[in-house]
């Protein structure tokens, strides 16, 4: 999955479309800035440290409604979880599901059998308008954060989130629109490796943005990818996002839409590591590349 992600801003160059936290394919591949589609995305179930891990793709009713009870005693208001649904069913009502978990939560490992392509073909013939990760994260964590000044945003790698959220019928208002685009925009950054220095510029880019998150048992968790494509133009940006619920110490709830065309995941962790070396099995290619590995955030706190 990683190295393909690397490549985004050329394919994009060349009209080719993408999928992932980003866009809808052609009819196969893959990604834009971040999350992917297909098989790009990395399977992390044969990872021992996520042997504990039991995930859902919210295909049963009981189990949407598990994971909804637990969102909505985090805080997550009735009207969110109204338009949650309705796009979790939307989504599953339209693609085979029969290779998803079609009930309850079971081990990583048993989702490795999925369809992908059957799926990725189902969700743009028929599922229109697709969300990705952003979108959905905002869904449900639009109240969660504040965004004081939208102006100045750059949304040029967003423009797949657009097209979808400017379809037809509205998931947001003009002023939550606007605050989408400048909480996902690309973070002006220096092109060397340098994590610490990228946190750093995530902290202004939030200040000079007036973006605030309200504290509580739902956050979100944001995993910032580095674009050093053109060192002139290095950015972070919001490769992939999710909610992260914790009712009670020890049992953490991430819910999360894994690509446009691909499936929704709602995941139980024992801990913020745990989340984080999920998320680090599926968005950072290690050490040795040309650019620095992911900063993950859970609001405005660096997480890794």
């Amino acid at each position: 999955m990683k190295s393909f992600m690397r490549l985004w801003p050329v394919v994009a160059a060349v009209s080719i479309v993408l999928t992932g936290c980003s866009p809808a394919v052609e009819s196969v591949p893959d990604s834009a800035p971040a999350e992917q589609s297909q098989s790009e995305a990395s399977q992390p179930d044969s990872n021992p440290d996520l042997a504990s891990v039991r995930t859902s793709n919210l295909v049963d009713a009981a189990t949407r409604e598990e994971v909804f009870a637990q969102l909505r005693q985090a805080g997550i208001s009735q009207a969110a979880l109204d338009e949650f649904a309705r796009q979790v069913e939307r989504f599953n009502g339209n693609v085979p599901t029969s290779s998803l978990v079609s009930e309850g939560f079971v081990p990583l490992s048993a989702t490795e059998k999925m369809d992908e392509l059957a799926i990725i073909q189902a969700a743009q013939d028929k599922a229109a308008p697709l969300t990705n990760c952003r979108i959905t994260t905002f869904t449900l964590g639009r109240e969660l954060v504040t965004v004081g000044k939208t102006d100045g945003a750059d949304d040029s790698q967003l423009f797949f989130d657009a097209e979808s959220i400017d379809t037809p019928p509205a998931i947001f208002n003009a002023g939550e629109r606007d605050a989408f685009m400048a909480l996902y925009g690309r973070v002006p950054t220096v092109a060397a490796k340098d994590s610490a220095q990228h946190a750093k510029d995530i902290a202004a880019y939030f200040a000079d943005h007036q973006i605030t998150f309200t504290p509580g048992k739902a956050s979100m968790v944001s995993v910032f990818m580095h674009d050093n494509i053109d060192p002139e133009r290095a950015a972070m940006f919001v490769g992939h996002v999710g909610v992260l619920v914790e009712n009670e110490p020890g049992k953490l709830l991430f819910v999360e839409k894994l690509a446009f065309d691909q499936p929704y995941r709602a995941s139980w962790f024992e801990s913020r590591d745990q989340l984080v070396t999920y998320l680090r099995s599926m968005y950072d290619d290690g050490p040795d590349q040309d650019y620095s590995q992911p900063v993950i955030m859970e609001n405005d706190r660096v997480l890794s």
